[in-house]
């Protein structure tokens, strides 16, 4: 909470903290208020419910992108990233960038589509095949429960962070697909 920019863990970095906390009160009140909610957040192992028909729903039209385009390359469905790649490569006769930002400056109508595809299957590696991996099917299979691993500290900020399923950074049309416990619901807030 009190850090603007990315910081370090270290000695100087205590010392600076230090320095702040004892010249504004008021991040003394938000560090107290931190080490009073950091056990609840390290013991919180109750994990999100997301009901996978609607999440699949969501995703299925980019599971169909990928395929089609897989098709146009005459690969099969199960094609990894790096086939994929070299077979663009050899219909481009060029070196083809992984990079985002090279991929999206190029003009070739086949490089765009592999530019989507690239994001497509990035995504849906994260939020498919990873909620499969480390969710927890729940009654019918309709419904998983994600957890995450949540750290504290781990990240340069110094605030909490879920690793494994990125729990900090679920895309918005995603988060329609959580489900509350019953009576609840779920705010968004960003500081």
């Amino acid at each position: 909470l009190m850090w603007p920019i990315n910081t370090e863990l270290n000695s100087r970095s205590v010392m600076l903290a230090n320095q702040q906390l004892g010249q504004f009160p008021g991040n003394q009140q938000l560090l107290a208020l931190e080490l009073k909610f950091q056990p609840v957040l390290v013991s919180y192992n109750v994990g999100l419910d997301v009901d996978m028909r609607k999440w699949h729903t969501l995703l299925q039209p980019k599971v169909a992108r990928m395929h089609s385009f897989q098709t146009r390359l005459q690969l099969n469905s199960e094609a990894s990233l790096a086939t994929v790649t070299q077979a663009v490569q050899d219909l481009t006769n060029s070196e083809v960038s992984l990079k985002p930002d090279w991929l999206k400056a190029q003009t070739d109508p086949l490089l765009h589509d592999f530019y989507v595809y690239r994001n497509d299957f990035i995504y849906l590696r994260s939020f498919w095949e990873n909620v499969l991996r480390d969710g927890n099917s729940m009654g019918d299979g309709t419904t998983y429960n994600l957890t995450g691993n949540w750290l504290s500290y781990a990240s340069y900020t110094g605030r909490m962070r879920a690793s494994c399923l990125p729990m900090m950074a679920l895309p918005k049309k995603i988060r329609s697909c959580l489900k509350p416990p019953k009576g609840y619901y779920y705010v968004s807030v960003d500081l």
